[in-house]
């Protein structure tokens, strides 16, 4: 379809301003809107008309905001309220000393006012540098960090990353839970998709998706829950975030320190302009009582002017040349001590701000630890696994019936959103949920691979993870074998299929809803106090040794009581350097604090590790 029959970009844009669904209907529904731009759900966008699109809809680039020169910088920093004063003290002085070099003929009278200036002048320079330096340097990273953000997008019938700003009109994108929507578009595809709209709307409490009332999906906003397909209507400046931000100005607000200053410029000004008019009038009034005969006029003239020149001395004098420039060294410092630690500082003043700091709140995953997760420990069908040489996780095949494990595996593998993609560099890479990459790579340890279970088996209805339930399942429709079937209590069809919900999630919960267990041979046994007990117990010694851990179960379609396939424990080290930072913090007096969703044994094992 050539570019003559698009929809015009104002025409999409439109469709978010309303966000009727009933809008749809003039381009055919969703399945005109997939028509008209040339790209269809399952094979996505082709590759041969990329910059042909960038050019009729754009690209999904927020620009920059317009770089400021370093002559900005020094203006910005001349508006500094002690500086003010000193600038007026400064051409003052100067006034006074011409006034008397030509006087006495001395041009040392000079001296004070050129000082004061020149104070001015390395206090301007070094904090102009410094944040001309710092905005070269965020803009690099910032275009850095950019180049990092990937998507997950259907082009040529396959699932490819691209960067964010790669993202085009017509692109088929893959959502999941936790993503922030790069763009406008329409829900295509999706199972319990909910989104938190609060940074359009204001509104905190979460909006449920669908494919019939409201399947608009708003750029900047948030998948808290589900996973599914949509199609990119509108990108960059066209979207509501872009033109949200392009209408916001947030005005710079002053940090404490540079509030005290300002109060502190001001008292000085008011107290020395005070005591000056003040010393000015007593000593008008006593020079004249003193002299019982006047002078001539102009020595009375010149006298009066040298007492002005005294109360403009005290004035001077007042006001604290050196504290501007010793603020601003300081901070300088600061920076540069922060540099050499990766922390880089946009504005010097923001040192000052970060040195008021009282806690700092840590995430776990990737943060404290190293987001490399592998199953360490477990059990599946009451049979344990470890690390150690003779209950390794291939030990499994030997004690586990085979049709068993290869359900248990199978259960991890379909009830999972991580998968496979390609990198722009065609390089092939797992993308999810860390935990889930973890377990596929169990159960491909086992050589039970997650393509071909998905490939054998019908997704029916998904609930994904979400941090209330804290547990995904999915309704699923597969063949097993007819003994598995008898031993499991699962009755087949015709065609050896079978309907089950397999259930994965945080280990206390789902251990809370089951009923039943299974032993090694797949035959089901009833999960007893004492056998509760003991799996409790393991899952507290998992929980203790730091060990993240995750239960997997089932129920049949003839049979609403869920049963324990196994618990996994899963390893997420921690990161070499984090001990010595958060001692190095403690010390400082900052309180560091650790925000997870992992349970609290597990919590206090890795704040231990801290």
């Amino acid at each position: 379809m050539k570019k003559d029959n698009w929809i015009s970009k104002e025409t999409l844009c439109q469709l978010f301003e309303d966000k009727n669904p009933e809008s749809l209907k003039q381009f055919g529904g969703k399945d005109g809107i997939l028509t008209k731009l040339d790209t269809t759900l399952t094979d996505g966008l082709t590759l041969r008309d990329v910059e042909e699109r960038i050019q009729f809809y754009g690209s999904n680039v927020i620009p920059e905001p317009e770089s400021r020169s370093f002559f900005d910088f020094v203006w910005d920093a001349l508006q500094d309220q002690t500086l003010i004063v000193l600038m007026v003290a400064a051409a003052t002085e100067i006034a006074v000393g011409i006034y008397q070099a030509i006087r006495v003929n001395d041009k040392m009278e000079l001296l004070d006012g050129c000082c004061i200036i020149v104070a001015i002048l390395i206090v301007v320079t070094i904090g102009s540098t410094s944040d001309y330096q710092k905005q070269i340097q965020f803009k690099k990273l910032n275009s850095f960090g950019k180049s990092q953000k990937s998507l997950t997008v259907v082009r040529n019938g396959a699932n490819i990353q691209i960067p964010q700003d790669r993202l085009l009109v017509g692109d088929i994108l893959i959502i999941q839970t936790g993503l922030v929507i790069p763009a406008d578009g329409v829900l295509l595809e999706g199972f319990q998709v909910q989104v938190d709209e609060s940074t359009m709307t204001g509104e905190s409490h979460m909006i449920d998706k669908d494919l019939e009332r409201d399947f608009f999906l708003l750029s900047g906003t948030n998948i808290v829950n589900g996973v599914g397909k949509m199609i990119v209507l509108a990108v960059g400046l066209d979207s509501l975030f872009g033109k949200s931000l392009l209408s916001l100005e947030v005005p710079a607000e002053e940090t404490p320190l540079q509030q005290k200053l300002s109060k502190l410029a001001d008292s000085i000004a008011n107290v020395a302009i005070y005591l000056a008019v003040s010393m000015t009038l007593l000593l008008t009034v006593v020079y004249f009582i003193s002299n019982s005969t006047l002078p001539d006029s102009v020595t009375v003239t010149q006298d009066l002017i040298n007492l002005v020149i005294l109360a403009i001395t005290i004035v001077v004098v007042a006001v604290p040349e050196g504290l501007p420039l010793a603020v601003t060294l300081s901070l300088a410092h600061a920076t540069v001590q922060m540099l050499k630690d990766n922390n880089l500082v946009r504005n010097l003043a923001s040192c000052e701000t970060m040195g008021n700091a009282t806690t700092i709140c840590s995430d776990k995953t990737g943060t404290l630890t190293l987001n490399k997760m592998t199953v360490v420990q477990g059990i599946v069908a009451a049979e344990q696994f470890s690390q150690d040489a003779n209950k390794t996780p291939s030990n499994l095949k030997n004690t586990v019936d085979a049709d068993l494990l290869k359900f248990t595996c199978s259960s991890l593998n379909i009830n999972s959103t991580a998968a496979e993609s390609r990198t722009k560099e065609g390089e092939i890479i797992m993308e999810g949920s860390k935990t889930e990459i973890a377990l596929l790579h169990f159960t491909e340890s086992l050589g039970f691979k997650y393509v071909s279970d998905r490939e054998q088996s019908t997704i029916l209805d998904l609930f994904p993870f979400s941090s209330e339930t804290k547990r995904m399942s999915c309704k699923i429709e597969l063949n097993i074998s007819e003994s598995l079937a008898t031993k499991l209590n699962i009755k087949l069809s015709s065609t050896s299929t079978t309907q089950v919900l397999f259930v994965k999630g945080a280990s206390e919960v789902v251990l809370k809803d089951c009923t039943f267990g299974v032993d090694n041979e797949g035959n089901i046994i009833p999960i007893t106090q004492a056998l509760r007990s003991s799996y409790e117990n393991l899952i507290t010694k998992y929980a203790k040794d730091a060990l993240r851990t995750i239960a997997a179960a089932y129920s049949s379609e003839n049979s609403n009581d869920l049963v324990l396939l196994g618990i996994f424990g899963i390893q997420d080290p921690l990161r070499d350097e984090v001990p010595l930072a958060v001692a190095n913090c403690q010390s400082a007096g900052v309180v560091v604090r650790m925000v997870t969703g992992d349970s609290a044994p597990t919590a206090r094992a890795i704040a231990r590790g801290c």
